[in-house]
């Protein structure tokens, strides 16, 4: 089954929980709606998990700007920032890249890690 696939097969247990979740407040089940409430949230995460799996590459967190930003930027899971004051405005550790397609981003995270040996 591909991504595309389970998040389709996701999106329609997450409606049919929803609709049954609301007979069982009608019905004024309280525990049971409970339940249909946790299942629905435990199957919207795992939707949103498939959704954004295309959006990591080793680790680093790919988002997709709008011109005149770069159109792809990447951040690494120990990227951090901050501000320094006027003098050195904002500071990071460099673990960010950036590149106008997703192809050349990718490339830029794989140059980062050979800097590193990695």
């Amino acid at each position: 089954m591909t991504a595309p696939d389970l998040i389709k097969e996701a999106s329609d247990i997450l409606l049919r929980l929803n609709s049954a979740t609301l007979d069982a407040n009608k019905l004024g089940q309280g525990p049971v709606a409970e339940l249909f409430g946790a299942a629905w949230t435990s199957v919207y995460d795992a939707r949103k998990q498939l959704e954004n799996a295309h959006y990591y590459y080793r680790g680093w967190l790919i988002s997709q700007g709008c011109w005149p930003e770069p159109a792809w930027m990447a951040t690494g899971p120990n990227y951090d920032a901050s501000y320094e004051g006027e003098e050195d405005g904002f500071v990071d550790n460099g673990e960010k890249a950036d590149a106008p397609t997703r192809e050349a981003l990718i490339a830029e995270i794989d140059a980062w890690f050979e800097e590193r040996g990695q």
